[in-house]
């Protein structure tokens, strides 16, 4: 249930925050939560994915 819990996550999560267009603005996506919250469901994901 968890996995498909975060695979949703991992879907909707970025269609929250628009892409960077430059370098700087890449660089600069650690203050975005959205995209933070997206790398810590990721992170989460991959174990339970593979269970």
């Amino acid at each position: 249930m968890l996995s498909a819990v975060t695979t949703f996550l991992l879907w909707l999560l970025p269609k929250l925050y628009t892409p960077p267009e430059t370098f700087e603005a890449g660089v600069m996506m650690y203050t975005n939560l959205y995209y933070i919250i997206r790398l810590w469901v990721n992170f989460i994901h991959t174990p339970l994915a593979l269970k």
